[in-house]
């Protein structure tokens, strides 16, 4: 890779961290990374980077996002300096400058840089095409693992149109709200989610140097893609110490006592409709014992009206949950709860 296309390759990722890219530079950022083993590493830096900050700045709300585009972070990196520490915003300075020597050198001094990647290992989401397993429960959030439970949703196989993204079946939204719902609440978010036990993997998490990443893959009919603005899909990633068992009295009382948290976000595209993929990512604190992922989508623009939502036509598949070590996140970071 040369200078010029290190320096494309740079701008384009900070777009894609951004969530600013077109459909044209997204389509060349894919080629990039397909063509260049140098590039993917450039990328995974970057990864580490973003995970790294969010974890400092304990999530900085996004701007709006554009039709058709994600996010892969909770942040903008402008905001991110504009309200670091001092020492945070040193040390975000110095592997800047890693990373940047890295994406600009040759494939020897890429060789060389700080640090060293583990292999992705993939931690176990259960029924997570929604092929098989149990219907997803009505129930808010789980307090066990292994299974789907949250607002009003159900199992179908291709319709509307829509074929599923992988095999033969995925998930439907019906509901923004559940079963478990106070009567008469007004909510506009259907949510779907998953706990998944950390405790057989303490001793690998215990460094403080893995990244989790929770992706799925979200579609609507054109319907909701083009209504009051269409449709906001997102992945979101806790970490929590405890049982999960007291989970739901959490939500409930909004006590925020998540050790970490990360999310994506994308919109509906109306002109140029298709399942799109959300990536959440964060770093898992040391002393975690549980993570909880959610799959969340609501209409950019809800209304006034009282009550609860029918979605027309909404749908999720293909869940994934990843992790990899970074050695170069060790001496950076702290055992702290979100800000």
């Amino acid at each position: 890779m040369n200078g010029d296309d290190a320096r494309e390759l740079s701008r384009l990722i900070a777009g894609l961290s951004d969530g600013t890219l077109t459909p044209k530079e997204a389509s060349r950022v894919n080629a990039m990374l397909r063509a260049d083993p140098v590039a993917q590493e450039g990328y995974l830096d970057h990864l580490a980077l973003d995970a790294w900050l969010e974890w400092e700045c304990g999530g900085i709300g996004a701007a709006a996002l554009p039709a058709g585009r994600s996010s892969g972070t909770v942040f903008r990196i402008g905001d991110v300096f504009r309200r670091m520490s001092r020492p945070a915003l040193a040390a975000a300075a110095v592997l800047l400058l890693v990373l940047g020597f890295a994406m600009g050198a040759t494939a020897w001094a890429v060789t060389t840089r700080l640090g060293t990647h583990v292999p992705t290992v993939k931690l176990p989401l259960e029924h997570a095409s929604f092929e098989d397993g149990m219907p997803p429960q009505p129930q808010g959030v789980p307090t066990q693992p292994g299974v789907w439970s949250g607002d009003f949703a159900e199992i179908v196989m291709e319709q509307r149109g829509i074929k599923p993204m992988g095999g033969e079946k995925m998930l439907r939204f019906l509901r923004s709200d559940s079963a478990v719902e106070p009567s008469g609440a007004t909510t506009y978010v259907g949510d779907m989610f998953q706990v998944v036990e950390l405790r057989p993997w303490r001793d690998a998490l215990a460094d403080g140097t893995a990244v989790v990443e929770f992706s799925a893959w979200f579609n609507c009919t054109r319907a909701s893609a083009g209504a009051d603005g269409g449709m906001v899909y997102q992945t979101c990633v806790w970490a929590f110490s405890g049982e999960a068992a007291a989970l739901p009295k959490i939500w409930a009382d909004h006590s925020r006592e998540e050790l970490a948290f990360g999310s994506g976000t994308a919109r509906s595209d109306a002109a140029s409709p298709g399942w799109q993929q959300v990536t959440a990512r964060m770093i898992v604190p040391p002393d975690a014992t549980l993570l909880v992922v959610e799959l969340k989508v609501f209409p950019v623009n809800r209304g006034s009206a009282a009550g609860v939502i029918e979605f027309d036509g909404v749908y999720s598949d293909d869940a994934s949950l990843l992790v990899r070590s970074d050695a170069r996140l060790r001496s950076s970071l702290t055992k702290r709860k979100r800000r």
